[in-house]
């Protein structure tokens, strides 16, 4: 895909994410362990959320429809954070926070966090994934297709 049509891809994904009208729910400071939150959590993503990490792969920085997408997608406070694909040369990947900014980029996986490493090594061991979001105890796998794949820490 070259750059035109990355960046037509990241305008309609943006737009797409511009008509969501959804609350955030990012509220609480708890740790997930209730039947309730893990199986909020279980709950696959919209396909908004999944067009704004594709989106943020060529990104520098997040824009405020990608915040917007992040927080509006319920994820809980809980979050360290997301890994997703980076476009940028010489970057394997980037983390956004639980509001929707990209944290970082990492250029090699010895410059990743010890926090976020394993969920590093789940990313690039599981096909079709887009994602993972990093917790205080739990990672979650998000596929192509939003289905989410809860594994403890």
């Amino acid at each position: 895909m070259n750059q035109i049509q990355m960046s037509h891809q990241s305008e309609h994904s943006i737009n797409a994410i511009k008509s969501k009208s959804i609350q955030s729910s990012v509220v609480s400071e708890h740790i997930p362990t209730s039947e309730a939150s893990i199986k909020k959590m279980r709950i696959p993503r919209s396909k908004r959320y999944i067009s704004a990490i594709r989106a943020a792969a060529p990104a520098k920085e997040s824009d405020s429809q990608m915040r917007d997408s992040v927080v509006n997608e319920n994820l809980s406070n809980e979050l360290i954070g997301i890994l997703g694909p980076c476009a940028i040369e010489g970057c394997v990947i980037h983390t956004i926070d639980n509001m929707g900014r990209i944290i970082e980029h990492f250029r090699d996986e010895s410059a990743i966090p010890d926090s976020l490493r394993e969920g590093y090594t789940m990313y690039c061991s599981y096909s079709g994934c887009i994602a993972v979001e990093v917790y205080t105890h739990t990672f979650c796998i998000i596929n192509t297709d939003g289905s989410a794949k809860l594994i403890g820490r």
